[in-house]
């Protein structure tokens, strides 16, 4: 009987050791993923397309790049990221993640989860973090007073109130524009080297400090002065739109780029800065070009100089906009197509009614005419029972012209949907300016097709307008290497702005 029961728990080892690997586990170590689209991706990177997802499968990755729209997939929830406790990079922008816990995720040093919907990001575990880029969501604070490694933070585009880097010594690059911080301190972030806080409602900055510094973008704030007396290798200085009645550029040889433009100045010495090639000095109160001491324009390679301002005259405001779209806002706005009330909160996602009044007033600005004279022209009208949900006059408008049919189109003795306020996405964006270009006077008919690599995501009646906007340059993608459009991502109204604006070349 010994014998028997021996041989029995010989046979059970060797049966126990011939099992492959992956399939040794204990029910505890089977992953449970909340979100099935992240349970595909990982299926996918893993090389598993069945069987169950374990804590052992797992444990060893360290990069997980899962931006979307990653194999195809959005990704709505990370649960499960927890066990993934080797992981040092994890990039997963662009998703529609409203909490990510990454507090297991010891090991990570660098982390991207821009473009999502987080409303907190708790990082005080993730002391080993040196870069975090978390821009673009709906962030109203951030604790980075633990992450002491932190060399890179991106947090552009939030609703930052208050931003505390003094913990953040090694902070070399730091861009939190587009927040509504009234203060910002980088005395102790003396490595500093890049700083843009524009868009923010900053009325003073101390620089002097930051001697390492080679990048300053501080424009659309309220700063009525800006000593950079000791930024001596500054390189590149934006500090459009603010309230600066002076501008002290004689100790920064290094410059090479300057945006001084919608400022109060009345003189700018650049008499010293022999390495200056770009120039942006409009909207101040020069009386001409002879208050820019030491201008050479055979020098510069770009140079704006008018139209200049008049005293008293206000100033524009680009609050909550990002640095990149400043020049294209400013060229909008001043056209005279874009309402008042779209003139802020620039990051924000744009909204269906608001695109259908851009899309109109552009309209009226391009075929200058009223709408009201444009639709008799047509002989259209509106239809005031056209949707369920909103007798906008705009919105009516829009559909008097064919450039929206709604969320749900009008039916035969049946109103249409509209969806005033509802999520305005980028292949509904490009279907409604190729629909303007339409209307006045462009060929829309048969568009080549694009080189976006997630073509194949956009709904059918989106594609035509995708390839439009693409071919004709009023839309790029999201990324440039390998170019995506990302179809169903959503629209800002600062990005609304600079495509309609650029229209006027296509016209």
């Amino acid at each position: 009987m010994k014998k028997r029961i021996l041989a029995l728990a010989v046979m059970s080892t060797l049966l126990f050791t011939l099992l492959p690997a992956a399939a040794i586990f204990t029910p505890d170590d089977i992953i449970s993923f909340a979100d099935p689209n992240f349970e595909a991706i990982m299926r996918f990177i893993l090389d598993k397309p069945e069987g169950p997802i374990t804590k052992p499968d797992v444990a060893t990755v360290t990069h997980l790049s899962i931006a979307a729209p990653a194999y195809g997939k959005i990704v709505y929830s990370l649960s499960g990221i927890e066990y993934f406790t080797a992981l040092t990079y994890l990039e997963c922008s662009g998703n529609q993640l409203s909490e990510l816990d990454v507090s297991n995720n010891t090991a990570l040093t660098t982390l991207y989860c821009g473009g999502n919907q987080l409303t907190s990001l708790d990082i005080s575990k993730n002391s080993a973090l040196v870069t975090l880029g978390c821009v673009s969501n709906q962030l109203t604070s951030l604790d980075v007073s633990n992450n002491t490694a932190l060399e890179s933070l991106i947090c552009f585009g939030n609703q930052l109130t208050a931003l505390d880097v003094s913990n953040n010594a090694a902070l070399k690059e730091l861009d939190c524009a587009g927040n509504r911080l009234a203060s910002l301190d980088v005395n102790k972030n003396t490595a500093l080297e890049f700083l843009s806080c524009g868009g923010n409602h900053l009325t003073e900055l101390e620089l002097s400090k930051n001697t390492a510094m080679t990048t300053l973008y501080c424009g659309a704030n309220s700063l009525t002065a800006l000593d950079i007396t000791a930024n001596t290798t500054l390189e590149t200085l934006d500090c459009s739109a603010n309230q600066l009645s002076s501008l002290d550029v004689s100790g920064n040889i290094a410059l090479t780029r300057i945006w001084c433009a919608d400022n109060h100045l009345t003189s700018l010495d650049i008499s010293g800065n022999d390495s200056l090639i770009w120039l942006y000095c409009s909207e101040n109160l020069f009386s001409d070009k002879s208050a820019v001491i030491g201008l050479n324009e055979n020098k510069l390679e770009a140079f704006q100089f008018i139209p200049q301002k008049t005293p008293g005259q206000s100033a524009p405001k680009l609050n909550t906009a990002s640095q990149w779209a400043w020049d294209e806002i400013v060229s909008a706005v001043s056209k005279g197509f874009v309402p008042v009330d779209i003139q802020d909160r620039y990051t924000d996602v744009i909204t269906r009614e608001e695109f259908c009044r851009m899309a109109v007033a552009f309209v009226e600005y391009a075929l200058e005419n009223d709408i009201d004279e444009i639709l008799t022209g047509l002989g259209l009208s509106r239809d005031p029972a056209a949707f369920s949900d909103t007798e906008d006059p705009y919105i009516l408008a829009a559909f008097a012209l064919g450039i929206t049919n709604g969320t749900k189109a009008p039916a035969e003795n049946e109103p249409g949907v509209f969806t005033p306020d509802g999520r305005f996405s980028r292949q509904e964006a490009a279907t409604m300016l190729m629909r303007v270009c339409g209307v006045l006077g462009v060929d829309t008919d048969s568009p080549p097709p694009s080189d976006f690599i997630d073509l194949a995501s956009a709904d059918d009646w989106a594609v035509d307008g995708i390839n439009f906007v693409r071919a004709h340059g009023i839309m790029n993608g999201k990324t440039t290497i390998t170019p995506k459009f990302d179809p169903k991502g959503t629209y800002t109204r600062q990005e609304s702005i600079l495509t309609f604006d650029r229209i006027t070349v296509v016209t």
